[in-house]
């Protein structure tokens, strides 16, 4: 799934199968063999900082395993969670194709194999893989929705309506696992208190009210 680092997605989601119709890749992993071409993927450790907020944006990034948290924080320490990347997809390309700095931090949650891709690499790749730019295209024109869609739901859905669309841009995405027959979403709580912009009160109440 193609996320950004600058912006709500989460998703940072829908787009992958669209996306990989779109440019003639048959799945992630047949793009992530085309990088690995180029450039093996780099470790970081647990709670590491992949960038910071306020830096340049040199780079741009392609998850292997692992997972990443990406998040904005105000001037007197206010922390907002924009997304949390848990599957296989290019990541902060918003900030490096436009030159601006960085609006967001993003670390490690846990050990994370990632392809860290560079103005150089991004040449030699497009110079023989065309489809590659169609990728970058396709991920920077879905920022602007996803911000539209996010300005949408805070300004004018009920707290639990801002849940259900969520949840359904998880399930819709595919962003889920199956486990004893039931579908799991791999958010705690807290999680999408900070992702959705509601108080973890609220978004309890918002699920007991989903359960009964």
């Amino acid at each position: 799934i193609i996320y950004r680092a600058d912006k709500e997605d989460d998703e940072l989601f829908y787009a992958n199968h669209e996306f990989l119709h779109m440019t003639g890749y048959k799945n992630i992993d047949e793009l992530l063999k085309i990088l690995e071409k180029y450039k093996k993927p780099r470790l970081f450790l647990k709670d590491q900082y992949i960038f910071h907020q306020g830096e340049k944006s040199n780079n741009f990034y392609f998850l292997k395993s692992g997972a990443t948290k990406t998040f904005s924080a105000s001037k007197d320490g206010n922390e907002k969670t924009i997304f949390i990347l848990r599957t296989k997809g290019i990541f902060a390309a918003s900030s490096f194709f436009s030159g601006d700095i960085r609006r967001s931090s993003c670390i490690a949650l846990e050990n994370s194999e990632i392809i860290v891709i560079d103005k150089n690499l991004v040449n030699s790749i497009i110079l023989e893989e065309h489809n590659f730019a169609l990728n970058i295209i396709k991920d920077m024109s879905r920022d602007i929705n996803l911000m539209l869609d996010d300005i949408s739901s805070s300004s004018f859905l009920s707290a639990k309506e801002q849940v259900a669309v969520f949840l359904y841009k998880c399930i819709n995405s595919n962003h889920f696992f199956i486990k004893d027959n039931l579908m799991n979403i791999n958010y705690t709580q807290e999680e999408l208190s900070k992702i959705i912009g509601l108080s973890r009160p609220t978004i309890n109440k918002v699920l007991n009210n989903f359960k009964s």
